[in-house]
């Protein structure tokens, strides 16, 4: 990863030789210009720290991997520029983002940064309305030409209940209850089910594992 700047380069798999300290103070400094930079901030961070062909997950879009597509009108297009426009829909329905990153975690061996984090957020379209949402992130790593890493796939992951707050204020209590109707189910179905399970493991030999 590096700060703002555009490159295009070819990508491998090469072992880290970044220090981790470094990397892990640069996806903290990236990660909240994404979130809460301006755009053009937001688009230099893209740029800079994306392959080309990177892909984006999260609960409601998904961008797939694809190299320079030629539009009319826009030139050429790959999927860091879809990112780019995500991130800046993002920042025009919640122009004030506030991000807690509360630990960034390095896997050598799948070469993943796992950030857990919350954004607090407010819609322009619900005044006073704010809400703080964790989640956990999962930037997929990889280390190109110049020697440095750039991020190759986004995944975003949220709680059901957490999710809803983006959109439906107050929701995420229906999400509790339906949570806590599904808790009742299982105990109610393994109460009933106990008595006619052990007599079939007495009788027929099933067993459960």
């Amino acid at each position: 990863m590096e700060h703002p700047g555009k490159h295009q380069a070819s990508h491998t798999t090469t072992p880290a030789t970044t220090p981790i300290p470094e990397l892990i103070r640069e996806a903290h400094q990236v990660i909240r210009t994404l979130c809460s930079g301006t755009p053009a901030q937001q688009l230099a961070a893209v740029d800079g720290n994306f392959t080309h062909d990177a892909t984006f997950r999260h609960t409601i879009c998904r961008v797939p991997s694809f190299g320079d597509v030629n539009v009319p009108l826009l030139g050429a297009v790959n999927s860091r520029w879809v990112i780019g426009c995500i991130y800046r829909w993002y920042k025009v329905l919640s122009p004030r983002i506030e991000v807690d990153i509360e630990s960034v975690v390095l896997d050598h061996k799948t070469q993943r940064l796992y950030v857990s984090m919350a954004q607090t957020f407010s819609l322009f379209i619900i005044p006073f309305y704010y809400a703080k949402v964790p989640l956990v992130t999962v930037l997929r790593l990889v280390k190109e030409d110049d020697d440095r890493f750039y991020i190759s796939a986004q995944e975003d992951y949220y709680e059901p209940e957490d999710f809803v707050k983006f959109f439906l204020p107050g929701a995420h209590w229906l999400v509790h209850i339906f949570q806590w109707f599904t808790v009742a189910i299982c105990v109610l179905c393994a109460l009933l089910l106990a008595p006619p399970l052990k007599a079939a493991q007495k009788i027929g030999g099933w067993k459960m594992d």
